[in-house]
């Protein structure tokens, strides 16, 4: 699942295997920035990856901007 996932991230070709249910709710900036600090927490050196600190810093600064 996490190869698709970065080949369409690298691509930019996100939107083709996210639901449209997704595209149709959300702006494709926002879903974007998830999807890059997703791809982060997922490389395979640990110590490339996020802690769960940064990841909570960064999903409460995405959260703030949607307001």
């Amino acid at each position: 699942m996490v190869l698709p996932f970065i080949s369409s991230l690298k691509k930019n070709d996100l939107d083709l295997i996210l639901e449209a249910r997704l595209l149709e709710e959300g702006k494709m900036k926002h879903l974007m920035e998830c999807a890059v600090l997703a791809s982060r927490c997922v490389q395979q050196d640990g110590e490339e990856r996020p802690t769960m600190k940064e990841v909570a810093e960064e999903l409460r600064k995405m959260s703030k901007r949607l307001e």
